[in-house]
């Protein structure tokens, strides 16, 4: 039994409405990081920071989970919990992510040597591969069940 390890991004969710943050149409297209996701934001101007959020949490009640997330399971919960199984993973699969948050980004340096590990985004970052990743530029809900059926067989 091969060990799959994903590690999926905001790029994941955005087939089922959610906005990512550094999309062209993203949460900081219209809106400064900093008047929005700070405490002095909401000490400043509180009315705008609870709108900010108040407009996420009514796309988290409208969106549904798209065949990406069907594909996997869910989230990573604890950082430290989660390098030991980087470490063991046979596969990685990375997934609607821009690598650029850590720690988190930095996962992907755990994956040992031998282990085959793929790349699902429609941008497909080139520095991938030269980071030995197969890269699928697609989007999630479209990458992902082809991957995991050809994993399967």
């Amino acid at each position: 039994m091969k060990r799959i390890v994903i590690l999926s991004g905001a790029g994941i969710s955005a087939e089922s409405g959610l906005k990512t943050f550094r999309d062209s149409d993203g949460l900081w297209e219209n809106h400064n990081v900093y008047d929005v996701a700070t405490p002095e934001a909401f000490e400043r101007d509180p009315e705008l920071v609870l709108n900010f959020y108040n407009e996420r949490r009514h796309q988290v009640l409208e969106a549904k989970p798209n065949q990406a997330h069907l594909a996997f399971g869910e989230a990573v919960p604890m950082m430290e919990e989660v390098i030991p199984l980087v470490e063991m993973a046979d596969i990685l699969l990375v997934i609607g992510t821009s690598l650029a948050v850590y720690p988190a980004a930095g996962l992907v340096n755990y994956a040992p040597p031998y282990s085959k590990k793929y790349y699902i985004d429609p941008q497909g970052l080139e520095g991938m591969k030269s980071q030995d990743f197969k890269v699928i530029s697609k989007k999630a809900c479209e990458g992902v069940p082809k991957l995991i059926k050809k994993l399967m067989e």
